[in-house]
């Protein structure tokens, strides 16, 4: 007797990016260029210019690594997806779930970090008008602005 074979469900998902996916990828785009800031005004004072091409030497290394591995778990899983999707592919659920998580988790941090290069950038944009007052309080003393 033949046997009919059921067709499998589409893993396939529609790529679509919306207006506010765009604006979403621009703005974080914008204010994740302190990464690119950074180096000139935090460690090249600090470290020198020897110290500060090896850290980014390092680091290059690091997103080598990482894009590697991203790569290979896209071509290992050729639908769309995400951290999930190929994390579970290849180690099952549990290792997918914490690897979810640490990653929303870095994410969450990162906005904070970035954060700053946005309010560099406005007081770069509007200059005099941003410097009033003082910017914070220590103990019940005011900071004054510089």
């Amino acid at each position: 007797m033949k046997t009919i074979s059921q067709p499998e469900p589409s893993q396939e998902l529609d790529r679509y990016l919306s207006p506010v996916d765009v604006w979403a990828i621009a703005f974080g785009c914008a204010v994740g260029w302190g990464a690119f800031v950074m180096p000139g005004t935090t460690f090249l004072p600090i470290a020198g210019p020897a110290g500060t091409l090896i850290s980014m030497l390092i680091s290059a290394v690091f997103i080598l690594i990482l894009g590697t591995n991203f790569a290979y778990l896209m071509q290992r899983n050729p639908g769309t997806g995400g951290v999930y999707s190929y994390i579970k592919e290849v180690f099952g659920r549990d290792h997918a779930f914490l690897c979810s998580w640490f990653l929303c988790l870095s994410y969450l941090t990162i906005v904070f970090l970035n954060g700053t290069a946005l309010f560099f950038v406005i007081r770069t944009m509007l200059t005099d008008a941003v410097r009033a007052g003082p910017h914070y309080t220590v103990a019940g003393s005011q900071l004054p602005t510089t």
